[in-house]
């Protein structure tokens, strides 16, 4: 049976991409089916509820590849290494991962292969010279970046191909939109009036919305005349990063803010740490020092014309408008995650207690065991822990966990500034070694102190609470 195949589709762009072939094959009546080559340690929560096959391979194993090219009439190679440590991990999965599957393809799809599309990047062109967008017909700067050199390499891959299969390079600018979580971060920000801008120079980028761009190479990958050629895929306005910022903050309705130049030297540093991280816990390393070298560019301009005169695409969505609907799917996703209505209340009231109570044990028992306190009597501890902390806690993160930060800490500040007063005035329940806390002797001043650290417990409860339920969505 034929098929089309897609690389890296449970990835940012690659899950548009599936979706809009979904689409098109439902309206066009296609008989191909949807392929994914994914790796067996792949997150597969974003084609949950899919019809799409699922073929378990890795690019850098030709062996892998062979199935999943059979009868395939169209390849969309998105898989790469985007975030990672390392030049030779970059070159291993983006360049010769890419060799290995062109060289599945010619021997085992070249009799039905209609056109063979590689996802490249306006990284592999570098940026440019100064406010005039590139072409395609610019010559490459040399790469800025190992992500960068791996692509361009990629590139010059496909290339040797093409007098054996068809081919088709496309290039996306800077691409934004839903089920991307690093412009989450930055909507995060702007939710908080704080406007932050990649260090003191103004800087311009090209910006797509992820819909556009995989409609892009839909397009190039089913028009003759785009066999051998690249092009770039972006929207025909380009922007400096300060308006790029603004418009997000004007799509969540915070027009308003604080412009906070982040000097570029921070996150090189923040991504030392990252990548530190990334060796002990094999998180992706968000930001890398590779992809700091990317951002620290000027002018990451270009020009889609080529595209619109080739095969007739142009980029549909605004900025604002896109950013609008990102912003709508996190907000929508958000709520989900905060209700998290797969779970009975019976069943979601117990995990809230067993966390609150966990943190209530380890709380209380570093306080007692670094004589912080100590209760009078000493059982009492035991009903700090399971009422306090477990029951009243557990129920008032669990009605608040919708709320804002602010509703959420209240309450923590309020109980536990009047359970001191309470205590110190008329229970005498507690006692703190040598009458103090931290040196603190004054009743009421120490009673806000605790107030002030204890309100953080209910948003840190929530903050738990939403981690485990998305590690259970993702594991099913």
């Amino acid at each position: 049976m034929s098929c089309i195949l897609v690389t890296g589709a449970n990835g940012f762009i690659g899950s548009h991409l599936v979706r809009h072939l979904l689409k098109f094959k439902e309206k066009n009546n296609w008989e191909e089916e949807i392929v994914c080559l994914v790796r067996s340690t792949s997150d597969l929560s974003s084609l949950e509820g899919l019809d799409v096959k699922l073929i378990i391979g890795d690019l850098r194993n030709e062996e892998t590849l062979v199935k999943a090219v059979q009868g395939a009439t169209y390849i969309y190679h998105l898989g790469a290494e985007l975030y990672t440590i390392g030049r030779e991990r970059f070159l291993e999965t983006n360049t010769e991962g890419t060799k290995n599957l062109l060289n599945v393809t010619s021997k085992h799809a070249k009799n039905s292969l209609k056109r063979f599309l590689f996802v490249s990047s306006q990284a592999a062109a570098g940026p440019a010279p100064n406010k005039v967008p590139i072409t395609e017909e610019s010559k490459p700067t040399p790469p800025v970046s190992w992500y960068a050199e791996s692509k361009l390499e990629a590139e010059r891959a496909v290339m040797q191909y093409a007098s054996e299969i068809p081919v088709t390079i496309v290039r996306p600018c800077s691409v934004y939109g839903e089920r991307d979580p690093a412009f989450f971060q930055a909507y995060k920000a702007v939710e908080r009036r704080i406007h932050p801008l990649t260090g003191f120079r103004k800087r311009y980028t090209g910006m797509i919305y992820a819909p556009d761009v995989v409609e892009g190479m839909i397009a190039a990958a089913r028009h003759p005349k785009t066999e051998g050629q690249t092009y770039f895929l972006s929207n025909p306005e380009n922007y400096s990063v300060r308006e790029v910022i603004k418009t997000k903050a004007k799509a969540v309705g915070k027009p308003f803010g604080l412009t906070l130049p982040i000097p570029i030297f921070f996150f090189r540093t923040v991504a030392i740490f990252s990548e530190l991280l990334y060796l002990f816990f094999r998180k992706k390393p968000i930001p890398s020092r590779d992809k700091v070298r990317d951002l620290s560019q000027i002018y990451w301009l270009c020009t889609p014309k080529k595209a619109k005169k080739d095969f007739g695409w142009q980029a549909k969505i605004s900025l604002f408008d896109g950013a609008k609907a990102t912003y709508s799917y996190y907000k929508e996703e958000e709520n989900k995650l905060k209700k998290m209505p797969e779970v009975s209340k019976n069943i979601l009231w117990l995990k809230y207690f067993i966390l609150s109570l966990g943190i209530g044990i380890l709380v209380e028992g570093l306080s007692i065991f670094g004589k912080l306190y100590s209760f009078q009597p000493w059982w009492l501890v035991f009903g700090a822990v399971l009422g306090l902390w477990g029951i009243v806690f557990g129920s008032i993160a669990m009605v608040t966990r919708t709320r804002g930060f602010l509703v959420q800490y209240i309450p923590g500040f309020i109980l536990m500034m009047g359970a001191e007063l309470l205590n110190h005035f008329y229970l005498h329940n507690w006692k703190f070694s040598d009458d103090t806390l931290f040196g603190i002797t004054d009743p009421v001043l120490r009673a806000a102190v605790l107030g002030v650290a204890t309100g953080f417990i209910i948003p840190i409860i929530n903050a738990l609470m939403k981690q485990f339920h998305k590690i259970k969505l993702r594991l099913g």
